[in-house]
């Protein structure tokens, strides 16, 4: 996030810090899973907390998914979810996304689903959503273990997360890097359906998120305003953004999270950037050369971007 939380989320932090010699009470982290309830709507046992999704992948697919065994993934999607993959000793099943409308084939993605499979939706890096809730209940229905990834969800407002009451072997992954503007703090929330749920053990689990972590997501969600304003703060920079840059005649692609994805057909576009002091995500091996994916920051910051890249394009 361009910002951090305010000062109502940053003075727990500091607080607790003058008791990091101790653990912090189960209580804490219950607390917080029933205000994330309040949040969402579903009940607080569903709710889990960890301080990196990638335990929650770790937990669920080790869970279910033999040794050398496939996880069904769109292609592109998050960017270490297929190194983490190989790291647990998995391959990961490519359905790509169909182009130029970055669509999911869920038919496709259906017939190769053997073991378990993840949808990350809103995609990353394509920002948009390339499954509906018709696609997931159809995934859902065949008993196999899929995580929806939602890290976006504040961005786009869309969720299927009732679903997980219908669905027992469905999760919801979401976070509090994005919206929540606390990255640092690695803290992501797991959602579930009945199986995967009373699969945790609630005191190992619980002791995993640091003190420090809980009680600023405790005062996040009670200070929910913070939120709100930096979102749409970061839609309002959005459209900004995407009008300079089709101003400048690049081809930019709708976006529904804090990220908007570029074709800007120029050679080595992100070393270029780079030597200038800016720093976007290369997709030249992904999507193919001159595709970027821009973080939507301040407005000055996008208009030092604008500025820089307007010269490189000129001097191509």
């Amino acid at each position: 996030a361009p910002l951090p939380p305010p000062k109502e989320v940053l003075q727990e932090a500091i607080q607790v810090i003058h008791k990091i010699n101790r653990y912090h009470s189960i209580d804490l982290y219950d607390e917080v899973r029933e205000l994330y309830a309040e949040y969402t709507g579903i009940e607080s046992w569903r709710i889990w907390i960890q301080p990196s999704s990638d335990l929650f992948f770790e937990e669920i697919y080790l869970r279910y998914v033999p040794y050398g065994g496939s996880i069904v993934a769109p292609y592109p999607s998050y960017y270490l979810f297929e190194e983490q993959m190989k790291f647990l000793g998995f391959n990961v099943e490519r359905v790509e996304l169909s182009l130029p409308s970055f669509t999911l084939d869920v038919n496709k993605y259906l017939r190769q689903l053997k073991y378990a499979g993840y949808i990350d939706n809103p995609n990353n890096p394509t920002g948009k959503l390339i499954v509906n809730r018709e696609c997931i209940e159809k995934l859902s229905r065949s008993g196999k273990p899929l995580i929806i990834d939602e890290s976006y969800y504040e961005f786009c407002k869309y969720t299927v997360v009732d679903l997980v009451r219908r669905y027992p072997r469905l999760s919801i992954l979401r976070s509090f890097s994005k919206a929540f503007a606390m990255a640092g703090a690695r803290i992501s929330i797991l959602i579930c359906g009945d199986e995967i749920a009373k699969g945790f053990h609630h005191d190992i689990v619980a002791y995993r998120v640091s003190t420090p972590s809980l009680a600023m997501a405790k005062a996040a969600l009670m200070n929910r305003w913070y939120v709100e304003e930096l979102v749409d703060m970061i839609l309002e920079n959005r459209r900004y953004l995407e009008e300079e840059l089709k101003n400048l005649g690049l081809e930019v692609f709708e976006s529904c999270t804090n990220f908007i994805l570029v074709d800007t057909k120029v050679p080595n576009i992100v070393k270029r950037l780079r030597s200038n002091g800016i720093l976007v995500k290369d997709l030249s091996e992904t999507l193919g050369q001159g595709f970027i994916r821009v973080s939507v920051g301040l407005r000055e910051e996008i208009d030092q971007f604008i500025h820089v890249l307007r010269r490189i394009i000129k001097g191509n």
